[in-house]
């Protein structure tokens, strides 16, 4: 299992010999988005450039070469573009508005014309240059297809698996703002361990003692006594040229002036980007807050065993940016003795290489984890909570809660869950989690031969089936008179299981008509292509249906002068 942890953590090439790029896009240099941040699940695999709620920046060839990939994936990147260098690197450009007219003048994209005006998903691989392209070179124009607000993703990739850091592989930008420390987390790792006699962790805030060197401190009051064995967090960010926070680059620990930890994002492999929790904690990161382990969950790498020292430990945190920027947090922990008596039960039953399945008090909820599914020994919790309450309109409670624990843990392949439903109403309920403040429809795969819900996860939680009743929502956003031939937008939302797209109806004029639908603003635009601006009056109908069967129904009107 220790190979896994040495796929990210590397010691970075201090440049790559292969010169500097050219900045993709025709926007200040303003990073809101950094190479292998905490998304969710995964890390993010590449560079964002906000463009602050605009489009139609142009977007440059990063180096010469050839257009190796033309592509649409409407749950992804959008309209996105490859470029295959002579230095055997491809960069890749997503989330654009529309192609380059070089791009449409090929033959081969000329085929997809139709499923580029559709947004349907394409792709269009070259193994020759057919598309060639000097360095500065328009690919297109920046925009919001896919997910996501307006901004370009830019990434560098040595091959379709292997992505890597663009700030230390040839994208250059000026940045002279060290990072920002804001918490040291202080963990007991066993039942004997603990933070000032006690098992639970302890957050203490950072604060800046010297800006110019950017040099943190902890108070000396907050400053505990520990014992055991201790793994440390840190929660940090950083700014590149913009004020969105970003992850930093780099982060190593010191023990008493050895390092024993160190975690640099150079280059991850596409194919284990879902294995960020060995590196994120999930429960304390957010979208700009970065809470990372100083130690492995794997082995013992970066752990501190207190009972080792005859003597307070020196701790020294560093975090460092792509360019060179460092901040530090410097404090001494007071050792001791692990305690006399356990302060509570910690049996791993999850093990690598072996199966697991635990099944609730009342005998109605499973979980099985396969073997492969675990990277490190945990003790996996499962309570029942029968009077668990949730919020909504017409949303009503099905089942016991289920909770699952520790909501940190990091699997490798999903475990499968399973709760058992004998209601003749059961396509108007589905599984859904709980966790931090998120409320999530999970899936409403049944078996009424079984009268079981099943469902693959690869998060902890609470679990629990709910009975929806709430009808979609449908507005329509755009005025009622139109000049020129825009999309028209229609609003939708769902309280509860979602939109199934597959219902929808939608036409003009009792004709159906092209549209497309925006995930991250939860609206259906009919596509500009469509013949619909004809001067008059005309009728706009839509009916659709969420994932528990619940339909709605709307006409609307809008005129064009």
């Amino acid at each position: 299992m220790r190979k896994v942890l040495m796929i990210i953590i590397l010691i970075s090439a201090a440049g790559t010999g292969r010169g500097e790029m050219l900045w993709p896009i025709d926007f200040p240099k303003k990073i809101t988005g950094t190479f292998g941040e905490y998304r969710g699940y995964r890390y993010h695999l590449g560079m964002d450039v906000g463009t602050h709620g605009k489009t139609g920046y142009k977007i440059f060839a990063a180096e010469k070469g050839y257009v190796s990939a033309v592509m649409y994936q409407k749950w992804g990147i959008g309209y996105a573009v490859f470029v295959k260098h002579e230095n055997g690197l491809t960069t890749f450009y997503g989330h654009m508005e529309k192609f380059a007219q070089v791009i449409l003048n090929n033959e081969k994209i000329k085929k997809q014309g139709d499923n580029i005006l559709d947004r349907l998903d394409f792709r269009v691989d070259f193994n020759m240059p057919e598309i060639v392209v000097a360095k500065g070179s328009v690919l297109g124009f920046s925009g919001e297809t896919g997910l996501g607000p307006e901004h370009l993703h830019f990434e560098v990739r040595e091959n379709d698996n292997i992505i890597l850091n663009p700030l230390k592989n040839g994208i250059v930008v000026h940045d002279v703002i060290p990072p920002v420390i804001k918490k040291i987390h202080v963990v007991p790792l066993d039942s004997v361990a603990h933070v000032d006699g006690s098992s639970s962790p302890a957050a203490i805030p950072a604060f800046l003692k010297n800006k110019g060197a950017g040099l943190y401190g902890i108070k000396r009051a907050s400053i505990p006594a520990i014992g055991g064995r201790i793994g440390l967090k840190v929660t940090a960010h950083d700014y590149i040229g913009s004020g969105s926070a970003v992850a930093p680059y780099r982060i190593t620990l010191h023990v008493n002036g050895k390092q024993v930890w160190d975690f640099i994002l150079d280059r991850i492999e596409r194919s284990e980007s879902h294995r960020m929790g060995l590196y994120y904690d999930y429960d304390l990161s957010t979208y700009s807050e970065y809470t990372f382990y100083l130690y492995s969950k794997i082995d013992d790498t970066g752990v501190i065993t207190a009972d080792n020292h005859d003597r307070p430990l020196d701790i020294k945190v560093t975090c460092f940016d792509a360019a060179g920027n460092r901040s530090s947090v410097e404090f001494i922990l007071k050792n001791g003795k692990k305690l006399d008596t356990p302060s509570h039960v910690y049996e791993p039953n999850l093990i690598p290489g072996r199966e697991l399945a635990l099944t609730s008090k009342d005998g109605e909820f499973r979980i099985l984890f396969g073997r492969d599914s675990p990277f490190y020994r945990e003790m996996i919790d499962l309570d029942t909570d029968k009077d668990y309450q949730v919020f909504g309109s017409k949303l009503t409670i099905k089942s016991s809660a289920y909770i699952l624990g520790p909501t940190n843990l990091c699997i490798d392949k999903p475990a499968r869950i399973s709760i058992k439903y004998d209601g003749d109403d059961f396509k108007k309920v589905g599984i859904y989690r709980k966790s931090k403040n998120s409320f999530n429809f999970i899936g409403n795969s049944y078996s009424k031969w079984k009268g079981v819900f099943t469902a693959q996860v690869s998060r902890m939680g609470t679990y629990f089936l709910v009975r929806d009743d709430t009808p979609p929502i449908i507005r329509f956003k755009n005025t009622m008179v139109k000049k020129t031939n825009q999309g028209l937008i229609i609003n939708i939302s769902d309280t509860g299981s979602g939109i199934d797209l597959s219902t929808v109806d939608l036409k003009v004029d009792d004709q159906k008509v092209k549209w497309d639908y925006e995930i991250d603003r939860y609206y259906l635009e009919i596509l500009s292509h469509n013949n619909i601006w004809k001067k008059g009056r005309h009728k706009i109908s839509v009916s659709l249906m969420d994932r528990a069967e619940n339909r709605s129904s709307e006409t609307f009107y809008y005129m064009v002068e």
